[in-house]
């Protein structure tokens, strides 16, 4: 024991395994101290003296058996242990957090999923596949669904809870301008991540095409993380003040007004890699949280943004018809429409991060 830690040396390995006694004790999985039922801890950090230190310690075969000051009684696993440590968490992190990039062509090799319903909905590995996908690529397909809300819903619920909004729990849009939004209207709709005016951005955004007798509607999808890669590359500087520059976005209409501020960028506060996007230009609230000697600064950066999403490089057009819904992830690919003609009637819903978190890290696609 050295200091505040106990050191124990593995004979399979020359690196020795350190473990800060107060974190030990914190961790302690007796029936005393952990609710194996509920997998909540039963202890607070006050229970813990902050000097606390074993009046004995013991590796007995794969376990380490503490004795503490007050007489409880500890048995760690030390193979479980010698996964705990920052180093190794860290690297689960990362590997969790590992997408894979795409371009308009890159997009076209690669093995997003597109799946037929009635597998979907029947075969525990085409739905894991489809999760994968989503995670991985932050796209996927499912075809060959009965163009109506039902099964739109039902799709949807097949692996998420749904993430009800003042849209609805599931919503269909057309042009009759039901709320003030552009997505109902005919117009074109350039690339944008949906709900920024929240706190709470939808993690994932199923849409499908329920019917279009006209012309146009062609759906628009960038994968913001690698236009992001690119800025990072190239103008490190500009990606940075992505990162830390508040933008208050806001949606107004009667009974409703939301805003929400934070930046464009939101890395992961470990691994320092892009979390999340926040892109909408439609609904950018008046540009009063940056002074106005920032001002030029900031609009410079911003068209550099907003260039590298509309170059043809990065956008991935194609039309998605009736029977065709295309699940992406809302944090990480911006989405938007050409103009239409004639009759077009979307559906679709959103999915919470947290639950698509839970479900991918359930299916042990994510750590």
């Amino acid at each position: 024991m050295t200091g505040n830690c106990i050191t124990i040396q593995e004979s399979s390995s020359s690196e020795p395994l350190i473990f800060n006694n107060v974190w030990l004790r914190d961790h302690c999985c007796c029936s005393q101290c952990y609710n194996n039922d509920t997998k909540q801890r039963k202890i607070s950090f006050l229970d813990i003296p902050i000097d606390i230190e074993p009046t004995h310690y013991n590796v007995t075969g794969n376990f380490l058996e503490i004795t503490w000051p007050d007489n409880h009684q500890s048995t760690y696993d030390l193979a479980k242990l010698s996964s705990c440590t920052f180093e190794k968490y860290k690297a689960s992190v990362h590997a969790s957090c590992k997408r894979t990039l795409w371009s308009a062509k890159s997009i076209q090799s690669l093995p997003y999923a597109r799946v037929s319903f009635p597998e979907y909905l029947c075969d525990e590995n085409v739905a894991k596949n489809f999760v994968a996908s989503l995670v991985k690529y932050g796209v996927a397909f499912i075809e060959k669904v009965p163009p109506n809300m039902l099964t739109t819903e039902l799709a949807i619920k097949r692996l998420f809870n749904v993430h009800k909004t003042f849209f609805g729990e599931m919503w269909a849009f057309n042009d009759n301008k039901a709320h003030n939004d552009n997505a109902y209207t005919r117009e074109f709709l350039a690339a944008h991540t949906d709900n920024m005016y929240f706190n709470d951005a939808a993690g994932v955004q199923a849409l499908h095409c329920l019917t279009h007798t006209g012309e146009g509607g062609e759906t628009l999808l960038v994968d913001g993380f690698n236009v992001l890669n690119d800025i990072k590359t190239n103008h490190d500087d500009v990606f940075r003040r992505l990162c830390k520059t508040n933008i208050e976005s806001e949606y107004i209409e009667d009974g409703r007004h939301h805003t929400y501020m934070a930046p464009i960028v939101k890395l992961n506060s470990l691994t320092q890699q892009p979390e999340q996007i926040r892109y909408n230009a439609y609904d950018r609230a008046p540009m009063l949280s940056i002074p106005m000697s920032e001002m030029t600064t900031f609009y410079s950066d911003m068209q550099i943004f907003a260039k590298k999403i509309q170059s043809p490089e990065n956008e991935w057009w194609f039309k998605l018809h009736p029977g065709t819904i295309v699940f992406f992830d809302n944090w990480r690919i911006l989405h938007g429409r050409s103009s239409y003609t004639g009759n077009r009637k979307m559906g679709g819903g959103y999915v919470s991060r947290t639950e698509f978190m839970s479900v991918a890290r359930t299916m042990k696609l994510i750590s």
